[in-house]
């Protein structure tokens, strides 16, 4: 089920399919509060919802950039954010939910493993 992360390279590049996700969620959320703002009123948000797609955002470019505490802050925050939902709205898994909870945690593994990596080619350098 997990991908086997065996470099730098492998690791990079699974964890940045958590950037992906964190992008994805931005999107899905701004989106929602332009909806629910404009069309419907499915939810009740406003211009503060925003900050949510920043989070997101810099939650992204934390990963991408190889950042372990981003990449355990894009899993945390988006099962803290889905616990208040089901709180409000009832329980709900989704494929997607499962998705994005397997891709954070991929994500967290090959960020602490690219720096493991990292660590070990510094110390054959030396």
């Amino acid at each position: 089920m997990f991908k086997k992360i065996t470099d730098m390279e492998t690791a990079k590049k699974t964890a940045r399919e958590g950037a992906a996700v964190s992008i994805i969620i931005a999107i899905i959320t701004a989106v929602t509060i332009i909806i629910s703002m404009n069309v419907s009123k499915i939810y009740d948000m406003d211009y503060w919802a925003f900050g949510d797609v920043a989070v997101f955002l810099i939650i992204a470019l934390g990963i991408y950039k190889m950042s372990r505490i981003a990449a355990v802050l894009g899993l945390t925050i988006y099962w803290l954010e889905q616990i208040m939902m089901m709180a409000s709205h009832g329980v709900k898994f989704s494929v997607l939910m499962i998705i994005f909870t397997i891709v954070y945690i991929e994500s967290i593994r090959a960020t602490f493993a690219y720096h493991k990596y990292k660590k070990e080619q510094r110390e054959i350098s030396a």
